[in-house]
């Protein structure tokens, strides 16, 4: 069940980078690239410790939660990047919505 977890989700992850590699090479501005390659870093950063979590089987979705959001609180702190927690938060969902919507389909096979 794990590996059709990891499995959609590097497929989900792999769109959004293409996607924003595009955006990344595109860009003409400076900024936008360096704005571009965080989220590159926080989406991937956020995705493996999403998987990390779900191994945490004597723990609560809330608690797992909290802990994902404290390791990217800490990443952005000690690379002295911004940390916008209702982004994470929504990053962490997306993450979430995908492993629930895998875990329906292993229940029907």
């Amino acid at each position: 069940m794990l590996e059709i977890l990891e499995e959609y989700s590097i497929t989900l992850l792999s769109i959004g980078l293409s996607l924003m590699i595009v955006l990344f090479k595109n860009a003409k501005s400076k900024r936008l690239r360096r704005i571009a390659n965080k989220l590159i870093v926080f989406t991937k950063i956020t995705q493996e410790l999403v998987i990390q979590a779900e191994e945490f089987i004597h723990f609560k979705g809330t608690e797992k939660k909290e802990w994902v959001k404290t390791k990217m609180n800490q990443y952005a702190i000690d690379h002295k990047l911004p940390y916008d927690e209702h982004e994470i938060d929504n990053l962490i969902e997306e993450f979430i919505h995908v492993s629930k919507n895998v875990n329906k389909r292993g229940d029907l096979l």
